[in-house]
């Protein structure tokens, strides 16, 4: 049956007029002639009932015995009509869904429509209204729900209520953990760390790093290298990740030395360093205006690591160049990510163009001030306009670098364009040995005008074209 205007208008009234009465309901709509079985028709009703979440719940319990798995969709829309209603559902609604439904996508929009004295008595009734085999699965959706929405403390307090028959696993701990470190307070986070290791479950690197992260962002180093020095004594040593946090939070605080020390404890230490790291001690130094050590670290990620630097970090080095004047060394850079990053991009061009021209721009309004303050360049707008700012006259040592870009640019669009034909074989007949060689001929024609068009693109047209893809 199709889903047309008509049928969601009829859906909507039945589901308005008999909601009150559940069998009534479910009779109605199957009188009505509807496809339980059709997931485009439970998308559409589920979108048209909006916030509606009641309405849309009974339906959903209509079709869900016709499906044999609900799709992903319908459970986003299921949800986002939890989050904008205006009260939460009925708990005879919410009981008779399946316990792999009741996941913490659907569980956090009902619980913030809560107030926090009234999360633990709707938690408690709907893991009473489950089968006894549910309540694990379901407890572990709660307290994700719960940790989720902020309401940790009532997170705790529905472990002690079902702690004795519900024990707690790694990934229970792993949540409260992680959200008692979101929220700052490092001290409760600290406590369940110790409450693992009491009752027996081994902390893994998730949750270490988990608090070596809080202590960072707090800004506590010294509580942070304790944790590593616990980590191993635990046999649980510090993997890359936990390295790479130590020493961003040590780069975004001006301390470059300490993270330069961080980084060779761990290549002591047999840790070998990724992209990331790579990418986190570049954009320290950029931020620093350590210049050399940059070029030193983005030259080892091209030889040693295993994941070349992608577009961002070179957008990140090129801008620092630019900032400090090497528009030489800048260049260089620009060439060498037109050539590694597929398909090529225009944004280090762009940037190298934005400087020439706000230097160009400062250039003349020192000459025409009149005084001996100079008018700071105003910030251009990287739009279809900027090739037609005046560029100051080094930008001419670009052009052998920009016509290479713009070859490599067209190379890979042919070569998509090629990829993109469909490969299609039929047979030739003698009789049709003339409009073959005819078709040959005005492709030959064709294909001989498109190189044309391609070789005589204009710049307008090559970076509106980039900037669309």
């Amino acid at each position: 049956m199709r889903c047309d205007r008509h049928t969601l208008r009829l859906t909507y009234c039945l589901l308005g007029r008999h909601h009150s009465d559940p069998q009534r309901l479910a009779a109605t709509l199957s009188e009505s002639g509807l496809d339980s079985s059709s997931p485009l028709l439970l998308d559409a009703v589920l979108r048209r009932c909006g916030a509606a979440s009641s309405l849309a719940l009974h339906f959903f319990h209509w079709c869900t015995p016709s499906l044999p798995v609900p799709l992903l969709s319908s459970l986003a829309l299921l949800a986002k009509s939890f989050s904008r209603a205006s009260s939460a559902p009925s708990l005879s609604l919410l009981a008779p869904l399946p316990s792999q439904l009741l996941s913490p996508s659907l569980l956090s929009p009902i619980l913030r429509r809560f107030s926090p004295p009234r999360l633990l008595p709707f938690t408690l009734s709907l893991l009473s209204a489950r089968h006894d085999h549910d309540h694990p699965s379901l407890f572990l959706s709660l307290l994700e729900s719960l940790t989720k929405t902020g309401h940790v403390a009532a997170a705790e307090q529905l472990i002690e209520e079902l702690q004795p028959r519900l024990p707690l696993t790694l990934r229970h701990y792993t949540a409260l953990l992680y959200w008692w470190c979101r929220q700052g307070k490092l001290d409760e986070a600290k406590h369940v760390l110790t409450r693992m290791k009491a009752v027996g479950v081994a902390p893994d690197v998730v949750v270490f790093n988990t608090l070596l992260a809080g202590f960072i962002a707090d800004g506590r180093f010294e509580d942070a290298f304790e944790l590593t020095r616990e980590m191993e004594q635990h046999g649980c040593p510090p993997n890359a990740v936990s390295y790479t946090i130590l020493m961003q939070g040590l780069g975004v605080r001006g301390r470059v030395d300490e993270a330069m020390r961080v980084f060779v404890e761990m290549r002591g230490k047999g840790c070998f360093p990724d992209a990331v790291t790579y990418a986190t001690l570049v954009t320290s130094f950029c931020k620093a205006g350590r210049i050399s050590q940059e070029y030193e670290f983005l030259d080892t990620m091209v030889r040693e690591c295993r994941c070349p630097p992608d577009l961002s970090i070179y957008n990140v080095v090129i801008r620092s160049s630019c900032k400090l004047g090497e528009m030489k060394q800048a260049m260089a850079l620009w060439l060498v990510a037109c050539w590694l990053t597929s398909p090529p991009s225009c944004a280090p061009f762009l940037l190298l163009v934005k400087r020439k021209a706000e230097e160009a721009e400062t250039k003349k309004n020192s000459l025409t001030a009149p005084g001996p303050r100079a008018v700071p360049p105003p910030k251009l707008i990287l739009t279809r306009r900027i090739m037609f700012v005046p560029l100051a006259d080094s930008i001419k040592e670009c052009l052998p670098s920009v016509d290479l870009w713009k070859n490599n640019w067209i190379a890979y669009r042919k070569s998509k364009a090629e990829k993109e034909q469909p490969t299609l074989k039929k047979e030739n007949s003698p009789v049709d040995a003339n409009k073959q060689k005819q078709g040959e001929l005005s492709q030959d024609k064709s294909t001989g005008v498109d190189q044309k068009e391609d070789d005589t693109v204009t710049w307008d047209q090559l970076i509106m074209e980039i900037l669309r893809t």
